[in-house]
């Protein structure tokens, strides 16, 4: 492929996609748990499961300021965290990237968890469960990517950040 830059051509190297740099995109997940959520509004129950309590409030509330905090810390940090994989130039290892491998879907999780027992109605569990199952299964294609893109760099990571859940108990 040839670039101008400057008035200077450059030619740079073909980048072939595999089926995998493609699958893994922001916009075929979320159009998977959109979907599903729609499925689900259209298929089942809206009724209670079960007695909502003071403290499902206070728990939502919590899971909003937990995604809110991975969402902007990732974000601040990564700028290309809400782009497809096969853009990602380096691992970043800084920030909340220093506390869970994948902070946007750990507060995705977490945020979808509490919903679903904040507003306890067959389609809220169905719609929630579903996108963590999306959630989960993105992580693990991403997790392929990025090991196939930066190689024992990224093993390395591994060992040392958690895939999604923080370990607080660990010294830095």
């Amino acid at each position: 492929m040839e670039l101008t830059y400057n008035d200077t051509m450059v030619t740079t190297p073909e980048v072939h996609l595999t089926f995998l740099d493609r699958l893994v995109s922001p916009l075929v997940m979320w159009s998977l748990v959109m979907a599903g959520a729609v499925v689900c509004w259209f298929t089942l129950s809206h009724d209670a499961l079960w007695r909502d309590a003071w403290w499902m409030t206070i728990l939502f509330i919590v899971g909003i300021v937990y995604w809110i905090t991975m969402m902007r810390g990732a974000l601040a940090v990564n700028r290309q965290a809400a782009q497809p994989t096969v853009k990602n130039t380096a691992i970043v290892d800084r920030g909340v990237y220093g506390i869970v491998r994948h902070p946007i879907y750990s507060g995705d999780v977490y945020l979808m968890t509490v919903l679903a027992l904040a507003f306890p109605n067959v389609w809220t569990v169905a719609t929630c469960g579903w996108a963590i199952v999306v959630f989960i299964a993105w992580m693990f294609l991403e997790e392929t990517e990025l090991k196939r893109k930066f190689g024992s760099r990224y093993d390395e990571y591994r060992k040392r950040v958690p895939m999604i859940m923080p370990n607080i108990t660990r010294p830095r």
